[in-house]
């Protein structure tokens, strides 16, 4: 009886140290998964504020775009002529406030050289395109335009006017600006770059003559 007694301990003690050895692989496993989610969160974290700030620099540098070319147009020497100079609907390269130094470049280019190790920072690529301005009339309309020196003023038209594209509705005293600011990401968030992994933030606004 005390054989049968001494074995049958010694198998609840093997039983209970089975026990205790998955409880302790099962525990293991729960901290491991817990301790993953935590850190993911705040890699998730971090990625969120570093894209929030990098997002708030490159709204400032188009902003701070947008409000050069205003300054531009407002300058007596070179003004409105000169902003009129600029092709339409060609991306310029914008890297420091001095818009004469423009230079004409491709906007989904991948292999830019200038772009994204160079421009803002060494990281922001800032783009500007002057397009031009398609109006209801040609007709010269004297005082009933804002510019009685504008051949063109009226409605705007849309791209599906059978008038939009000739020559003889352009407003020429109006150009619409047009502002991208991008920069490499881990993601392909920006629709101008299709299959490319870049953020960007847009600005447009439209500037004429007459302030």
């Amino acid at each position: 009886m005390k054989i049968l007694n001494l074995r049958s301990k010694n198998n609840d003690l093997k039983a209970q140290s089975g026990q205790g050895l998955v409880e302790t692989i099962l525990a293991s496993v729960i901290v491991i998964m817990v301790v993953y989610s935590l850190v993911n969160l705040g890699i998730i974290a971090m990625r969120s504020a570093n894209l929030a700030n990098e997002r708030s620099k490159a709204t400032l540098y188009a902003n701070e775009g947008i409000e050069a070319v205003r300054i531009l147009r407002d300058d007596p020497a070179l003004g409105w002529s000169t902003i009129g100079s600029f092709p339409s609907g060609t991306w310029l390269c914008y890297e420091d406030d001095n818009l004469s130094n423009l230079v004409d470049c491709a906007l989904s280019d991948e292999n830019d050289v200038e772009e994204p190790d160079a421009g803002l920072e060494g990281k922001y690529v800032r783009k500007v395109s002057f397009q031009a301005i398609y109006r209801e009339s040609s007709v010269a309309q004297g005082d009933s335009c804002p510019n009685p020196t504008c051949p063109v003023c009226g409605g705007l038209l849309n791209s599906g006017d059978t008038n939009y594209g000739a020559a003889d509705y352009i407003d020429t005293c109006s150009r619409q600006v047009m502002l991208i600011v991008y920069w490499r990401g881990l993601t392909k968030a920006c629709q101008d770059f299709p299959g490319l992994r870049r953020n960007c933030v847009k600005s447009s606004t439209i500037l004429t003559s007459w302030r």
